[in-house]
């Protein structure tokens, strides 16, 4: 599986695989400007969230960014992590961070 490996917040591997970051880009098409940021957000958020719909494997990453193209916005990163090896999900610009217990600030 061909992809980049970024490093989020806590040190831990998480692969942007190309179908993944496919997904993204065919989903939403202005995340195509936003790749560099996705990494940035993995590696330096403003909090972090574990996922109300999975809470058990996914976290969810945000860092607010100014000034962009879709306005200001936050940045959300979706991360599936598991026992051996963590994904990115999905990525998308959103107005507001979405529900769930906040993992990071505590």
């Amino acid at each position: 599986m061909r992809g980049a490996v970024l490093l989020d917040f806590f040190g831990r591997r998480a692969l942007l695989t190309e179908e993944g970051w496919a997904h993204i880009v065919g989903r939403r098409p202005y995340m195509a400007d936003f790749r560099p940021e996705i990494a940035e957000t993995l590696g330096g958020p403003d909090e972090i969230r574990r996922s109300s719909s999975v809470p058990e494997t996914a976290s969810l990453y945000y860092k607010w960014y100014y000034g962009t193209a879709v306005g200001d916005k936050g940045l959300g990163v979706v991360v599936k992590i598991l026992p051996a090896e963590a994904f990115v999900v999905t990525a998308y610009c959103t107005g507001r961070i979405k529900e769930g217990e906040r993992l990071w600030p505590s």
